[in-house]
């Protein structure tokens, strides 16, 4: 065995013996994100940043889970690591995904300080806007909330586009409408 290879076996074992402590921090994190523990995922996620595990996955689990369960304070810890690291920077679909995910469940705080960070409110990747599904589910007052915060650009300087068609050519208040989310209307 030359001395390359030698070498370039030590990493792979070493590569190798890193995937139970990602593993386990990715479990870790996963619990404290869905269970809104603001000083576990503060930990956490310090902990992933200096071992260099911290990437797209983690801050996506973090977003996710936040969004989800409507944690603005946890939503607030993993947009600010992800801030740090600059994966947020890297890609944007990250803040433009979690702020779809915040309109369809009408969670407003969430929406508010993912577009306080810089979250895109136009089409994303998979082909509808954060406006699209705030007003495409059946309404209540936190959809309303995320429509108005879309429509009036509030936090972005940019209101989102309320022209926008889906494939069938419907407008984004034509879809409202069908679903009974008159208080669109008013915004």
């Amino acid at each position: 065995m030359t001395p390359r290879n030698a070498k370039q076996d030590r990493k792979t074992q070493d590569d190798r013996s890193e995937i139970p402590k990602r593993q386990e921090l990715y479990q870790s994190f996963f619990a404290a994100a869905n269970k809104d523990d603001e000083t576990a995922l503060q930990q956490l996620l310090a902990t992933a940043y200096n071992a260099k595990y911290l990437d797209e996955s983690i801050i996506r689990i973090g977003l996710q889970q936040s969004v989800r369960k409507g944690y603005a304070p946890s939503l607030s810890v993993v947009i600010t690591w992800g801030e740090t690291s600059g994966l947020i920077q890297r890609n944007d679909d990250l803040l433009r995904i979690a702020l779809q995910d915040a309109a369809k469940l009408g969670h407003a705080e969430a929406a508010r300080i993912l577009l306080e960070h810089g979250a895109k409110t136009d089409v994303g990747s998979k082909g509808s806007s954060a406006l699209w599904w705030s007003c495409s589910q059946p309404e209540t007052p936190g959809h309303v909330e995320v429509t108005e915060l879309l429509l009036t650009g509030k936090y972005t300087g940019c209101p989102a586009d309320k022209e926008w068609t889906d494939e069938d050519g419907r407008t984004i208040f034509m879809s409202a409408a069908e679903r009974g989310h008159f208080g669109v209307f008013s915004s």
